[in-house]
């Protein structure tokens, strides 16, 4: 299972990391107990695997070099993130498996919510199919 999310990592982060290499990056992962120093090790090297692909192609990036480091609850951005999920997935699942209109969809809490977030959600991309959603090609 690690090796999936290890993958999912490496292709949402090549792009941000190339696009903002000249930038002061550090990630933080929701990881508790002993493990987390582990499996900070192991997304540390798929982030100088990254970096190393990025830096062959232009010398001049990363001045500094990204930090990754794993967080609990406490971590502010880490509960941003958790509630643009939900609401996310709670928007998907009332549209997938909505029988209604599309009136009653659309006035749905979850419709609402996600309408807030969508101009700040530049990407989705569906792993299962490939598929991407962007501006340009909205998801329903």
């Amino acid at each position: 299972m690690i090796d999936w999310y290890d993958e999912l990592f490496r292709k949402m982060m090549h792009d941000r990391l190339d696009k903002y290499s000249r930038a002061s990056i550090s990630i933080y992962f929701e990881q508790h107990g002993k493990s987390a120093i582990i499996r900070e090790n192991e997304l540390q090297k798929v982030m100088d695997q990254l970096v190393t692909s990025i830096k062959n192609r232009d010398i001049d990036n990363f001045p500094e070099l990204p930090s990754i480091k794993s967080a609990s609850k406490e971590e502010l951005c880490l509960g941003i993130a958790d509630y643009v999920a939900a609401v996310f997935k709670d928007y998907e699942e009332h549209i997938s498996h909505s029988d209604t209109s599309i009136d009653r969809i659309q006035d749905s809490w979850q419709s609402r919510y996600f309408s807030r977030l969508r101009s700040k959600i530049s990407v989705i991309h569906n792993y299962g199919t490939g598929e991407f959603f962007t501006r340009h090609k909205p998801f329903p």
